[in-house]
């Protein structure tokens, strides 16, 4: 970790000091204290400084500003040939790493002492001037000693919000207490309001209220530095930092480039003042100081001829040391009675605001649950109890208390180092959407998609020091995350990577869970993305969620990668030949193959190495590879090689003839290996095993043969450590995986058309349509929001999504249409103002003013309206504008609970937090029952349990109680209707006809699976319909509507003819008729629950000639009921959801996964070897209801060894008739499977507050009832 060292002003010419900080990356500003005229030269850097004369009354020599810069970082630093006076240095950094950006030193003198103050101001706006008409977009930063106030007593107090660049009372909060004129503070308003800069100071010393004015031993003073910089300058807390200093009025001002921030620790004490512990002081001489020397040093400070630099010490159990080291000195302490080392009020003060701050960190500790801060957690709650916040000399213990929190906060927030390329070039590839790539990484649990990104994060940020012997698990940010393992939210991030040839890409990466129960995060994942690179585990192979996820992102219509992943497993855990484990790699990717032509209708969706699309990696090594890449590794070692011609011949049966040096397709010898084989598994194979064999012998030669260089320390490293290590260098930087998706997954602009034609509601070809297929950034603004990210307190929620046409700024009003937006029903919408923009890099966030298109954006500001997902565009001029389509997830929430606050009265609270909960995770539903319990309603155990966590902890803070957990259930049909229904409206002047029978096998599936849509014109509808499923023309171009919605598993038809029905008068009535039937269908007669796979056919119908007796009130209600009577009369079942299960377990476990399986009403359906491993995988079918506890009742059984993965699978018709009154359900005992059906109904009503049984009378009307008697039909239902 970089120190990050502040000057004294007494030693700025020490040579030792200057020397210590030429061994680091530092810009270094420092306001000189020279004596008039005194040029300061300072060794070992490029220094300028230009002292402007002035005179202070305390008869203290001022002047303008050294600046240093260490050699290491940048080439040359040169003085620009633009306008200077002694008041103004400027320096342009040539650097690549900060092209065109000018650091300008500012000396303004007071308004007393310069007689004209303008002059100098107008100097520097022309300055400022002179450097924009020579740069284009300039990064500008201006440090410097301005005597300009700007705070109560200035006539800008309303551009103050705006200037501040960090919401915080204790930023840019000034004032003078003295009576000093303010027209600099002006002046500097103007300035920063004109050339748009940003105001960057910090906190300063001894300053009570907050307002950098305080009370000094010679008065009133205040302080009137500054940093001021342009917006392009990325800007935060850590970036730029004012330091306070005890002996001045003024400000050293410091620009470091690493974010780790270590402030510099005051100067304690001379030989005049007194070490003052508690209520004692002890006077400071020689003894004093070199006992104080050795407890700092024993906290890692940095000694500097007698000044102590605070790097990474513990400042928290400093004050504890002292008190116990110092101890035997104070025996001559006095104790304190002289008021002026009283503690003042303010000091008090300073203490309880402290005392809340660090109350507040704690809990935001607590909340985090970070495991790896625990000790920290313990420290501060010992701080909080005993009320010591450091040791004081004078207002020095404001200082430390300072320190203190700034050391807590950075502990907390974890920050990140910034990327090594700045915000600028990262905005420069923003406005190129052919330099973008828009990719999630997807994949079956753990199968490495999180330790690749690791790979990615610590190549893009060199600062990281991670542990080779431990996953960074970069993107697994929530502690729940942290404590099982398993990702459960997508991240995104966004780095920037070269390829092959160095050229740079923009790449938005979406890290997405592998547990199928967090697949409604991969979907929102998909919907911004323009292709997927899918994650293969080279030991494991496809396993479920792999094959779910293939047909998901063909589904999407998106360009599919693989990366084989954990090649590593191959050859240390199965310890398979390299021939074995090249037939491995092959299976795998031709069972992929298989997958996609399975799913796809694309002949021209083909994977293979040979293509480029295919990459192998092991993330926990570094290594990453194509053809492509490992033949350019050959190129650069012997040179005078196409090492693209040489990776065409790297896969498949071609082989190489050492004696004609050439490629053949036939085996020379009986022994020849595949040129895979040969080229690429062996030396891979070679490495790994002179790191684990031999590394004392054998392997420092091998390394030099490779041109890889270690450290003796290096080379002590443990195996997998130095495994890792020797892999990065030997394979570098992950530029095949670049390579991959740059050629195989389109930019944003090649792929908008396709992703517009399938997720945009709207018209294609309409002006809109067309700036969104261009994606283009001068267009109106149309935004896709797919996810919603809680904010670290949980309060508010950012919008994340993708722009696909124009630019979105931030403070700009917006237009946000919900889910449920129309053209004809604007309810579903509302004007929202942006905040503020980022662009998210998981654990840290750049903000930036505006976002174009083809980008990911987090949004701030807009998360009020937004349930699930929304769409952004303009408030005015874009009425055309419609919705994009809500995610379509892969799955089914079918597992249900219920909640309620062990507290009734914070019901409220619960309340909130539901919805926030709801907002947080894609799929998951809430609802409340008729008897008023709330209910939410999940993918699985895992999920629910993720769920309630973050209800518990994060949103709502609350006890809460949970019932047992149960199902959904469908009601469905076996048999046509035993008669025609019909119900006649209240008035009696309607009457409807109808019969409900069950729909054929798979057509279900099909409606909700969208193969056929209800929007689609009579004709195609017809012919669907008529092909596939046999239906006479008539009936397949009469069907009205699907139900309950239009992706539905229900169908009505009109089978009426037009010799006995008016079908003008029934056409008058069809929406009503149909929105009957939807909310029948919504909720069954049996236990309120959805109607599935059932036809309803209209036969008759008498309808009104009045539209007055026709109306909405009358016909709905109607059309329900008749649904249900149809329903009721055509033998009904219930329907429970089935799992499919996947069980890894060794052989000697399959027995008992059987018997587990056998007593939850499962049943097998394969079993077979993994290929290459000594592992079986069982697949099963189970139902969900006796799903509870699977997975620790297997592993039970199988002493830890299986492990299952299931997800749902299909609906399956429980045994038994739930109508039979017959049966008798007897409590606490398990019921036979003939009797299971209408235990399920009866418990599921009595769950919902509903009587016990049917009853008939709420469903037949009389006349209904008397065609019943006629007809002698036999209801086993109550009346």
């Amino acid at each position: 970790m970089y120190r990050n060292v502040t000057g004294w002003t007494n030693k700025i010419q020490d040579s030792d000091f200057c020397s210590y900080l030429q061994t680091h990356d530092i810009i270094f500003l420092q306001e000189t204290w020279a004596k008039e005229g005194t040029m300061v030269e300072l060794q070992g850097f490029t220094s300028y400084t230009q002292p402007a004369l002035k005179t202070v009354k305390y008869g203290r020599p001022s002047g303008g500003l050294a600046v240093l810069v260490s050699t290491s970082l940048n080439v040359s630093i040169q003085q620009c040939p633009l306008l200077t006076t002694p008041n103004f240095l400027v320096l342009s950094l040539s650097d690549s790493l900060l092209r065109n950006t000018y650091c300008i030193c500012v000396y303004i003198p007071p308004v007393k002492s310069c007689g004209e103050l303008r002059s100098y101001w107008d100097k520097l706006d022309q300055l400022l001037e002179s450097i924009d008409s020579l740069s284009p977009n300039p990064r500008i930063i201006l440090g410097g000693d301005f005597n300009a106030r700007i705070g109560l007593v200035s006539p800008q107090n309303t551009i103050l919000s705006g200037l501040n660049w960090e919401d915080e009372p204790e930023i840019c909060q000034r004032a003078a207490m003295d009576t000093t004129s303010n027209r600099a503070g002006k002046h500097l308003c103007e300035l920063i309001i004109k050339h748009n800069l940003l105001l960057c100071n910090g906190h300063g010393q001894g300053d009570q209220e907050g307002y950098f004015t305080f009370t000094s031993p010679r008065g009133f003073t205040s302080t009137i530095d500054y940093i001021l910089t342009s917006n392009n300058v990325p800007v935060n807390r850590d970036t730029f930092r004012i330091i306070p200093r005890a002996e001045s009025d003024h400000f050293p001002l410091e620009l470091s480039l690493t974010l780790f921030f270590s402030p510099a620790f005051p100067k304690l004490l001379d030989e005049t003042e007194y070490l003052i512990l508690g209520n004692r002081r002890l006077k400071w001489n020689a003894q004093v100081q070199e006992k104080m020397i050795q407890i700092l040093d024993s906290h890692e400070f940095a000694l500097l001829k007698g000044k102590m630099l605070l790097e990474t010490g513990n400042v928290i159990g400093l004050y504890e040391n002292i008190i116990n080291q110092m101890r035997p000195l104070m025996t001559t302490a006095s104790v304190i009675k002289n008021k002026k080392f009283k503690r003042q009020t303010w000091f008090d003060k300073e203490c309880q605001n402290s005392k809340k701050c660090l109350a507040r960190l704690l809990r935001k500790l607590k909340l985090k649950q970070d495991k790896h801060n625990l000790a920290l957690q313990a420290e501060v709650a010992q701080l909080l109890d005993t009320g010591d916040f450091g040791f004081c000399g004078r207002e020095g213990v404001v200082t430390q208390m300072r320190i203190t929190l700034r050391y807590l906060a950075a502990c907390i927030t974890e920050s990140f180092p910034a990327p090594l390329v700045f915000s600028s070039f990262l905005a420069d590839l923003m406005d190129n959407s052919e330099l973008i790539r828009n990719v999630t990484l997807c994949g079956h649990l753990h199968h490495g998609k999180t330790c690749f990104v690791d790979c990615l994060v610590e190549q893009t940020h060199p600062e990281i020091r991670k542990r080779y012997d431990q996953d960074l698990c970069y993107t697994d940010i929530l502690f729940t995350e942290q404590e099982r393992g398993v990702g459960i939210k997508s991240t995104p991030v966004t780095i920037v990577l070269p390829d092959t040839k160095g050229k740079s890409f923009l790449f938005n990466i979406m890290d997405t869970p592998g547990h199928v129960n967090f697949s409604d995060e991969v979907t929102a994942g998909l919907r911004i993305s323009d292709g997927v690179v899918l994650f293969i585990d080279a030991a494991e192979g496809v396993m479920l969620n792999t094959e779910r996820l293939i047909k998901h992102a063909v589904q999407e219509r998106l360009a599919v990668t693989v990366c084989i992943n954990k090649i590593d497993r191959l050859i240390l855990e199965l310890k398979l030949p390299p021939t074995d484990a090249y037939y491995k790699l092959r299976h795998i990717v031709d069972e992929v193959n298989g997958l996609i032509s399975m799913y796809s209708t694309d002949e021209n969706l083909i994977l293979s190495p040979l293509l480029g699309n295919v990459c192998f990696a092991s993330s926990q090594y570094s290594i990453c590879f194509t053809l492509g890449s490992f033949a350019k590794i050959y190129a650069d070692m012997y040179g005078d090689i196409n090492y693209q011609e040489f990776a065409k011949r790297l896969w498949g049966d071609i082989y190489f003839n050492p004696k004609t040096r050439k490629f053949t397709k036939k085996a020379p010898t009986s022994s020849s290996q595949r040129s895979f084989v040969e080229f690429i598994l062996e030396p891979l194979y070679k490495i790994l095993a002179q790191v684990v064999g031999d590394v004392d012998t054998t392997l420092p030669r091998t390394l030099d043969e490779l041109g890889i260089h270690l450290t003796k320390e290096e080379l002590k490293l443990n195996i997998r450590p130095l495994l890792r290590l020797v892999c990065k260098k030997f394979f570098g930087e992950f530029t095949g995986f670049v390579d991959m998706c740059v050629h195989h997954i389109p930019s944003p602009k090649a792929g908008a058309k396709t992703k517009i034609e399938h997720n945009y509601t709207g018209g294609v070809d309409s002006d809109l349509g067309e700036a969104m297929s261009e994606c283009d950034p001068d267009g109106p603004l149309m935004c896709h929001t797919t996810k919603m990210y809680s904010t670290d307190d949980g309060v508010q929620f950012h919008a994340f999504g993708r722009v696909l046409s124009g630019t979105i700024h931030a403070g700009q009003p917006v237009k946000v249409l919900g889910e449920n937006y129309t053209l004809e029903d604007e309810e579903d919408s509302q004007i929202c103002t942006v905040g503020r923009l980022w662009i998210s890099v998981a654990r840290y966030h750049i903000e930036v003013n505006r976002v174009p298109a083809g980008n990911w954006v987090l949004i701030e500001g807009v998360d009020q309206p937004i349930v699930k997902t929304a769409t952004i565009t303009e408030p005015r001029g874009n009425e055309e504008a419609q919705i994009f389509r809500p995610l379509k997830f892969n799955t089914t929430s079918v597992i249900k609970i219920a909640v309620e606050p062990v507290n009734p009265s914070e019901l409220p609270k619960m309340l909130d937090g539901l919805r926030k909960v709801n907002k947080s995770y894609p799929s998951l539903t809430t609802k409340v029952e008729e008897s008023g319990e709330h209910v939410i309603l999940g993918t699985g155990e895992l999920y629910l349990d993720c769920v309630m966590h973050d209800l518990r902890k994060m949103y709502s803070e609350i006890d809460i109680k949970v019932a047992d957990p149960v199902v959904t259930f469908c009601e469905t049909v076996v048999e046509t209707s035993s008669l025609k229904c019909f119900a006649e409206t209240p008035n009696k002047k309607n009457k409807i006809t109808m019969i409900a029978e069950p729909l054929e096998k798979g057509l279900a599936e099909d409606i909700e699976n969208e193969v056929v849509q209800i929007t689609w014109n009579r004709k195609k509808l017809g012919e669907f319909f008529q092909t596939k499923y046999d239906w006479d023309l008539l009936a397949a171009r009469s069907i009205w509507a699907f139900g309950p919605d239009a992706t539905g598993p229900n169908i009505l038809v009109d089978d009426t003819l037009p010799s006995e029905v008016d079908k003008t008068l029934l056409g008058s009535v069809k929406d009503s008729i149909v929105q009957g039937f939807q909310w029948g269908t919504r909720e069954g007669p049996l236990c309120d629950e959805l109607i599935r796979n059932v036809k309803f056919k209209i036969l008759d119908a008498v309808i009104a000639q009045e539209p007055l007796h026709r109306g909405g009130g009358q016909i709905i209600p109607t059309a329900r009921r008749v649904v249900y009577s149809a329903f009721l009369m055509a033998t009904p079942r219930l329907m429970e959801p089935y799992y499919f299960v996947e069980v890894q377990a060794p052989a000697d476990c399959v027995s008992a996964v059987y018997t587990v399986l056998a007593r939850r009403r499962g049943h097998v359906t394969q079993d077979a070897p993994i290929p290459g491993s000594p592992l079986y995988t069982i697949k099963a079918f189970i139902p969900a209801i006796d799903s509870f506890g699977f997975e620790t009742d297997l592993r039970t059984h199988t002493q830890g060894q299986a492990f299952s993965l299931s997800v749902f699978h299909h609906w399956q018709i429980v045994p038994g008739d739930p109508l039979d009154k017959s049966i008798v359900i007897r409590p606490l005992e398990p019921q036979p499977a003939p009797h299971l059906a209408r235990e399920f109904m009866i418990k599921t009503r009595r769950r919902k507050g509903l009587s016990e049984d049917v009853s008939i009378s709420k469903f037949f009307d009389d006349p209904m009832l008397l065609e019943l008697a006629k007809q002698d039909v036999v209801l086993n239902y109550p009346m």
